[in-house]
């Protein structure tokens, strides 16, 4: 039996330790701040009534495990072009990144067409 214990002691070091809990705090930082930034976007478009939307629910499935934290899934992000003090395309492609699971529109309300951000 006290083989056993010497194995593992000499296989799993104090440093190895320190190393797991490194890995899963950088995790879990970038995480947070991912989460930080689609609340942050989602203030942004609550700001914005009425020129930027984002449809979603609880029944939609947010990206790489997001939802073990509490943070919904969005299906759709609608930006019009009338937003005055941010580029609308620059806005769109950064609610890309956040919101790789929806699907993100530009919308044109000189010519009411629509452009799918990729």
């Amino acid at each position: 039996m006290g083989d056993v214990y010497s194995w593992l002691r000499s296989q799993f070091t104090l440093r190895m330790l320190f190393l797991i809990v490194a890995i899963a705090a950088v995790y879990l930082g970038v995480h947070a701040k991912w989460i930080h930034d689609r609340r942050t976007a989602r203030d942004w478009v609550r700001k914005h009534d009425g020129t930027a939307w984002i449809q979603g629910n609880s029944q939609v499935p947010s990206p790489w495990g997001l939802g073990l934290f509490g943070e919904d899934g969005a299906t759709d992000v609608i930006i019009a072009d009338s937003i005055t003090d941010d580029d609308p395309s620059s806005v769109a492609r950064q609610m890309k990144r956040l919101f790789p699971e929806a699907s993100v529109h530009l919308y044109s309300l000189t010519t009411y067409k629509w452009t799918d951000v990729e």
